[in-house]
């Protein structure tokens, strides 16, 4: 299904179990995967994963569908279906994209990620431990039940003149899920968060700190505008 969206009018499927990737200028398009880990990227320049739909159905703690374990410069994902089988489980910390590397620049735009856990599992969606760069995560939907961030960016690093647009996503669901966090941030980080539609979130639902809970000194350049807050708790 090369060329054609999670949602779009898709033909037979090419099923994959599982690829490990590295190097420079790797497209993934138009895949299907149903392996705990369907995607690891070693490493590399110019990685995109598009139009792809992974369902893995998690067996143990610490998985996830998609894991970023090497320094990458440029990591595309577009337009894909991350839907995690967790429901009447509990295995904790599944993530549908975990990135443990270093990630300088990165889009993740137009996906959707689902998955239907109990709602006190410590759980995230998307975490990417160490950001630099231009990250943008923008018009995604996220129905990721959990007691852990929806989205968390930089418990790791956030290098230094980061910038990070999380904007015109959609939170959506019947069970209350998480919001989104960018930490460790200091005086050169921008974080952008604009036009979200946040429903049924619970906590705080959008978060920029400094390295810790308690830093009251940190300034960061944020801008948190033109957001949809409904239902929260």
């Amino acid at each position: 299904n090369y060329g054609v969206a999670y949602n779009g009018e898709r033909g037979e499927e090419t099923v994959i179990n599982s690829i490990a990737i590295q190097g420079d200028n790797i497209t993934i398009d138009g895949i299907k995967s149903n392996a705990i880990q369907a995607i690891e990227v070693k490493g590399g320049n110019n990685i995109t994963i598009t139009n792809s739909i992974f369902g893995g159905t998690p067996t143990a703690i610490n998985q996830q569908m998609m894991l970023v374990s090497g320094d990458v410069n440029g990591l595309y994902v577009y337009n894909s279906l991350f839907s995690g089988k967790n429901e009447g489980l509990s295995y904790t910390h599944y993530r549908a994209i975990l990135g443990n590397g270093r990630i300088t620049n990165a889009e993740i735009i137009g996906n959707s990620f689902e998955q239907f856990a109990k709602t006190s599992v410590y759980i995230d969606g998307v975490k990417l431990t160490r950001i630099l760069g231009s990250i943008v995560i923008e018009h995604n939907t996220f129905n990721w039940p959990g007691d852990n961030w929806t989205v968390y960016l930089g418990s790791s690093l956030v290098g230094y003149n980061t910038i990070v647009n999380f904007n015109y996503n959609l939170f959506t669901g019947d069970v209350a899920q998480s919001g989104a966090s960018v930490v460790n941030c200091d005086e050169t980080t921008t974080v952008n968060m604009i036009g979200n539609i946040i429903n049924n979130v619970k906590g705080n639902v959008l978060q920029v700190r400094g390295t810790g809970s308690s830093d009251r000194t940190t300034l960061v350049c944020a801008n948190i505008s033109h957001n949809q807050f409904n239902g929260t708790a």
